[in-house]
């Protein structure tokens, strides 16, 4: 779950905070994916280099009294109708997201426990190819949106200031996190190059550019005739070599 970093109030750190508070990821993994997977504390999952499972104390855990706190500190007043106003604008959003499956069932599952803070946010769902236009294009206030890669690089390449606007799709920016992201790409040594991505992550988390959902597992089913399947570094199915039994 994105917030567009450059558009008034997600452009704040408390008001994308006290959001992400508001999200019960469990629930959503149980619900829209049936509790195959994995609830994510961090921008890189467990898999990836970079990863540190002290992420969590980092993490914004599902917490609404915080969100509920962060919005007043941030100078919102409640509304007779239990939402939320701060100089006569009230707070509310669109969430942008395609129309594949899951991210239907998220999105309102999203909706729903916005909505239990008081944060009503309105559902618009496109083709993926639309999706990529208007999110580049910074026309949302939240976004719904996945990334497959297969190296740290990739809080770089989704979050890194020279690709605001472009593969950046949140337009996140912090001089810090960019430097740590420099330093991770230019060392070789994978045991000097992880601290730099955690470090970079404790950051990330703290300004809330994401708050990272869940990592999915996909599930393969091959037959016993099929032999000498392949599963690739992405988790696709590679066929090259395969075979049946006749």
């Amino acid at each position: 779950l994105g917030f567009n970093c450059r558009k008034s109030p997600f452009d704040e750190i408390p008001v994308r905070q006290a959001l992400s508070h508001a999200i019960d990821k469990q629930q959503i993994l149980d619900l829209a994916l049936g509790g195959i997977g994995e609830v994510a504390n961090a921008p890189l999952p467990s898999t990836l280099l970079g990863y540190d499972p002290s992420l969590v104390d980092d993490a914004m855990a599902y917490d609404p009294d915080a969100a509920i706190g962060l919005l007043t500190e941030s100078g919102f007043d409640r509304t007779p109708d239990g939402g939320w106003v701060r100089d006569g604008a009230p707070l509310e959003g669109v969430l942008l997201t395609s129309n594949r499956a899951p991210n239907d069932v998220i999105a309102t599952l999203i909706q729903s426990q916005l909505q239990s803070i008081g944060v009503p946010v309105e559902i618009q769902q496109l083709d993926s190819k639309a999706v990529m236009q208007a999110s580049t294009e910074g026309q949302f206030d939240l976004l719904l949106w996945r990334y497959d890669w297969s190296d740290p690089d990739a809080l770089d390449i989704f979050l890194g200031s020279e690709n605001a606007g472009s593969t950046n799709r949140v337009a996140y920016s912090n001089p810090e996190v960019d430097a740590l992201l420099k330093q991770g790409a230019q060392t070789l040594d994978e045991a000097e190059r992880a601290p730099f991505y955690v470090d970079a992550q404790r950051i990330i988390l703290h300004d809330a550019p994401w708050q990272p959902l869940y990592y999915p597992i996909d599930v393969i089913a091959v037959s016993p005739r099929v032999h000498d399947v392949a599963i690739g570094s992405m988790g696709r199915l590679l066929l090259n070599d395969a075979w049946v039994e006749q």
